[in-house]
């Protein structure tokens, strides 16, 4: 353990993976960079404006970059908060590299001429009143032709589920939603469309500086002769690794190794075969252990790379999964040299919001932990109203449920945690004031039954020693128009909708920074 520096608490950055949502976080950090680099120039403040900054998938992105440049311009000699602002807004630009796409790429003739065109907006909005017209028919079919014009809205709304019902039981069940166009989904706006259709011929063609075209995969597995209707595509987004290089320095520092006093970035990714613990790449260590009882151990002596960043981004349909040597342990304290080769997938399908990944290895580095405040931005809400009927609404519905912001208990826990050890430590004092104090002390050491995630044997002195408080949690939440919302989201990488987040973004940003300036405990609690 390293002893605590000098300063009263740490910023830590908690990052989401979420592709091209990734440019709301460069949005809200251009707000609370701005506003957090005036307050520490107020008061003083030494050290990093973030202290720690953890991303998974889309947000280790972000997070390897922001650190990287901000030690970069640190080496240039820029002032310590001068080279933060610099740092977020190269992220910015970098998001701006994505959509600058070139006339002789499909997706520029997409975007530019498919998609950003009067005739596309008004077949739309055509398509729209046709929709709703044919809705109007409907439900004058059903009051006429089976409601028998019953005024009682409770026995009409009955009535209609009991004919829907009998429709969905009968042989044309296979009919059963084209029978009815309240079920076809709201008609998307001519902006959604646009979204959508850029997402969806993304997928085709891919999208220069993020990921190459799709791959299809072949399913021999059950010889399915349907196999098409269900068309299983891979993709490389090793071009956006590329894109990350025009802002990495990667020849001369392909390796984000840092130490106190210096930002701390945290990685995140997820063994394939063993997902019992996040598999956290830090730049203040050597090494990472995880797994149950940290079974497996990856040595990194050289600092984070963008091989460990591919790793957190390593979704399910990558084409080739990232992997890692790892040595395996033999015992409570050692483990065998010889090593095993470990596959990883995004680190977003078991943390995508890393808060406690950075909680616990900030306990676990620090003898005397720095207490912490949490900058948190989540980009998929969690609190939507509506019942999702439209197939794209219904699987967009079940990503946002996937991959939203769990930590909120966690928090909250960690909060009641520290009430809990101000308390025991006002009950030693009372003890030591009455002569109790070695008999306290005795309590402390007993065992307490549980296990460190070392495998040590845990005591009662280990659930007080060592802790820290949550000083306050800044929060920035995403949210959704209605109807506004495609499942593909992250894969819309267009012009417009980079800048919409990015200006979508900053205005969060700026108004939950006011939010948690009301509070000493932050926007939420």
């Amino acid at each position: 353990m390293v002893e605590k520096q000098n300063e009263k608490f740490h910023r830590a950055l908690i990052l989401q993976g979420g592709g091209a949502l990734g440019a709301y976080e460069a949005g809200v950090l251009k707000e609370w960079c701005s506003r957090l680099v005036s307050e520490d120039r107020e008061s003083g403040r030494t050290g990093p404006v973030f202290d720690i900054v953890a991303g998974a998938s889309m947000g280790a992105v972000n997070a390897s970059l922001l650190v990287h440049r901000a030690l970069h311009y640190g080496k240039q000699e820029q002032s310590n908060l001068e080279s933060w602002e610099k740092s977020v807004a190269d992220l910015c630009e970098f998001y701006g590299t994505i959509f600058d796409l070139k006339p002789n790429e499909p997706m520029w003739w997409v975007n530019n001429v498919m998609l950003d065109n009067p005739m596309f907006n008004s077949f739309w909005l055509g398509w729209e009143s046709v929709r709703k017209q044919l809705e109007k028919n409907y439900e004058y079919f059903f009051d006429y032709g089976v409601n028998g014009k019953k005024n009682d809205e409770i026995e009409k709304s009955k009535a209609k589920e009991q004919f829907e019902e009998t429709i969905a039981k009968s042989p044309f069940r296979k009919f059963y939603f084209y029978m009815f166009p309240d079920k076809w989904g709201i008609p998307a706006t001519p902006e959604t469309a646009r979204k959508y259709y850029s997402y969806w011929n993304s997928l085709q063609l891919g999208t220069p500086g993020v990921i190459a075209p799709s791959m299809v995969q072949p399913d021999m597995k059950f010889l399915d002769p349907l196999q098409d209707t269900h068309t299983f595509a891979r993709f490389d987004n090793d071009p956006l690794a590329k894109t990350m290089k025009k802002y990495w320095d990667y020849e001369e520092n392909p390796g984000i190794k840092t130490g106190p006093g210096e930002p701390r970035l945290m990685v995140i990714a997820v063994d394939i075969e063993d997902c019992t613990t996040a598999t956290t790449f830090d730049s203040y260590t050597e090494y990472t252990e995880y797994g149950s009882e940290n079974q497996y151990r990856i040595d990194y002596p050289k600092g984070i790379t963008i091989e460990h960043v591919k790793a957190s981004m390593s979704t399910a349909l990558r084409y080739e999964y990232s992997r890692f040597e790892a040595r395996v342990r033999k015992n409570k304290k050692e483990f065998h040299e010889d090593t095993k080769t470990r596959h990883f997938w995004d680190g977003a399908y078991i943390a995508n919001t890393p808060a406690n990944e950075v909680i616990q290895r900030h306990r676990k580095y620090w003898k005397n932990p720095p207490d912490l405040e949490l900058y948190i931005i989540n980009l998929y809400p969690a609190v939507e109203p509506g019942i999702p009927a439209a197939p794209d609404t219904i699987l967009d519905r079940q990503t946002d449920i996937g991959f939203h912001d769990r930590t909120r208990y966690g928090i909250r826990v960690a909060k009641m945690r520290s009430e809990y050890i101000d308390l025991v430590s006002e009950l030693r004092k009372l003890a030591q004031d009455n002569n109790l104090g070695d008999k306290v002390e005795k309590i402390l050491e007993k065992k307490t039954g549980n296990k460190t995630t070392d495998g040590e044997e845990k005591t009662y002195n280990d659930l007080v020693e060592g802790r820290f408080k949550i000083k306050k949690v800044v929060y920035a939440q995403r949210t959704e128009k209605s109807g506004a919302a495609i499942y593909g989201k992250a894969f819309d990488f267009s012009e417009d909708t980079i800048k919409n987040l990015i200006k979508e973004g900053e205005d969060a940003g700026r108004v939950c920074y006011e939010e948690s300036q009301k509070s000493e405990k932050g926007n939420i609690v």
